[in-house]
């Protein structure tokens, strides 16, 4: 559930779906998202609120749902946030002593900060620091912001993994049934393996990963993201204020949140707002209904087949579930980022900031 909840793209709906860990959990997930009426109260779901969907399945923040720092770790609440986002930009090459500092608006920052990778930077005066307030979300996202956000390539390299291991496993159910010199060694209780097992293993799997990857893309397309980079010559550090507050029935304190290093991808996720377009919330529908019912024929499908084959499938596929979900936990591993935290006295949050760049040097 907390990889799907970050997902931002198709090559985590790949991971996902490769090797599948929690299945009838992700096609829960789809429902509660994206399906219709009817199949929400199939589950017990007819009457919630997309807002507790979001909360729990979604990796996007709005004014109904919020991350906030409890005092020992980022949480996700259900209510307004009382938490400021602001982007420290600093020159790359270093600054002098007491430098300038400018506070932008995110709508006025777009020489220093932008949404693609080469920028016409201006000048880099030495003596400056920029400080950008992000208010183009209700609430901030800590939890994808508080490691370094290097790229994709470890998602890529990732789902490339997955599909190689989930084939691996198909070919070697195909080796140990097809092969006829070895089949007489992979029996099952004494008895040559049934025609039908390694075909409803073949198709029982495949239809299982589709339909996993379009449950999960169901959830991912519930949120759109927005990637801001410094411009070159620039690098940026994020600072989160957070103001004393009751949230619901929890009491959040008074503080300064700050990364542990620069970050060269700022990342605000937000809801996509399907009840404005009805075309597309009945494609999302479609394709939640599509998505589960080829799940489930492929569950029950691949079940039936592993248990007419040798034991040996059913540990080369419990390996494989084994090797993904350890994959998937070193993919989020950026979850576990130590974040710099100081408390505050209420109130004076903004006081606190503008006091930290009083003696602010290299």
């Amino acid at each position: 559930m907390q990889f799907l909840s970050q997902s931002m793209g198709w090559s985590e709906c790949i991971i996902l779906a490769t090797a599948p860990l929690g299945i009838i959990t992700i096609i829960v997930a789809a429902i509660r998202v994206g399906g219709p009426s009817w199949l929400k109260a199939s589950i017990g779901r007819a009457a919630e609120n997309i807002a507790s969907a979001e909360l729990e399945l979604m990796s996007s923040t709005s004014k109904e749902v919020c991350e906030l720092w409890n005092g020992k770790d980022v949480v996700r609440c259900a209510g307004s946030a009382p938490i400021c986002e602001f982007i420290c930009l600093v020159p790359s090459e270093g600054m002098s002593e007491n430098p300038a500092v400018r506070v932008l608006e995110i709508e006025e920052a777009s020489l220093y900060i932008n949404k693609s990778y080469s920028s016409d930077a201006p000048p880099q005066p030495k003596n400056e620091v920029i400080i950008v307030r992000n208010t183009r979300h209700a609430a901030p996202n800590i939890s994808h912001n508080r490691s370094k956000n290097i790229g994709r390539g470890e998602l890529y390299l990732t789902a490339c993994c997955g599909i190689i291991l989930q084939i691996g496993v198909l070919v070697y159910c195909s080796f140990i049934t097809q092969y006829s010199k070895i089949t007489a060694r992979f029996q099952k209780n004494g008895q040559p393996v049934g025609r039908y097992a390694f075909p409803l293993t073949l198709v029982g799997t495949v239809l299982l990963n589709i339909g996993i990857l379009i449950c999960s893309h169901v959830v991912e397309s519930s949120t759109k993201e927005e990637i801001f980079t410094p411009a070159e010559g620039w690098q940026a550090r994020l600072v989160w204020l957070q103001q004393e507050k009751m949230v619901g029935d929890q009491e959040f304190k008074s503080f300064a949140l700050s990364t542990r290093e620069d970050q060269p991808r700022v990342i605000s996720s937000s809801r996509v707002d399907r009840h404005q377009t009805t075309k597309a919330n009945e494609l999302n529908e479609i394709k939640t209904i599509i998505g589960t019912v080829i799940s489930l024929i492929g569950f029950f499908a691949q079940f039936i087949g592993i248990r007419g084959m040798h034991w040996s499938v059913s540990i080369a596929s419990l390996v494989a579930v084994l090797i993904m979900t350890a994959m998937r936990a070193w993919v989020r591993r950026g979850l576990t980022t130590p974040i710099i935290s100081e408390p505050l006295l209420p109130g004076f949050e903004l006081d606190w900031f503008a006091d930290t760049f009083r003696d602010l040097k290299n």
